[in-house]
């Protein structure tokens, strides 16, 4: 009984290994992918917040989603000034994101649904591209 245990011991074994040395190594793109993809969940999450923002006006919270450099040459009140203003986006959802290799940029296709105020029960989907950009180790809404 033994010995019937250990050939069998033996026999799996050596199936095992003869799978193991037939399994392809990983793709050597595994690697930038799952970075890739902890990028755009990063971008995504962040994106999300920034809308928030946005949709409730509150240009404080807003401004923290720009860049370090953006915030060096434009205070909170030149932002408000381009990009505030009456919260007409009701709802968005993300279409892709499409970042560079190695991910520096990236863009972000979005579908917001707006509801103008001067077209009561309107409710229409518009797209619009948004690009972030890596700085300082963060993710930061791009504004020019």
């Amino acid at each position: 009984m033994t010995q019937r245990l250990t050939l069998s011991a033996l026999a799996l074994a050596a199936a095992l290994a003869g799978c193991a040395a037939t399994t392809p190594p990983a793709s050597s793109d595994a690697a930038p992918a799952a970075a890739t993809a902890g990028h755009e969940e990063r971008i995504r999450a962040r994106s999300a917040a920034f809308w928030e923002a946005r949709q409730r006006n509150d240009v404080a919270a807003s401004y923290q989603f720009t860049s370090p450099s953006y915030r060096k040459v434009n205070d909170q009140e030149r932002f408000r000034n381009h990009y505030a203003g009456v919260p007409v986006v009701v709802g968005r959802e993300v279409e892709r994101i499409t970042c560079d290799d190695p991910p520096q940029r990236c863009v972000v296709k979005l579908g917001l649904k707006v509801a103008p105020p001067m077209a009561p029960g309107l409710v229409a989907t518009v797209y619009s591209d948004e690009t972030w950009i890596l700085e300082e180790g963060e993710w930061w809404v791009f504004r020019p």
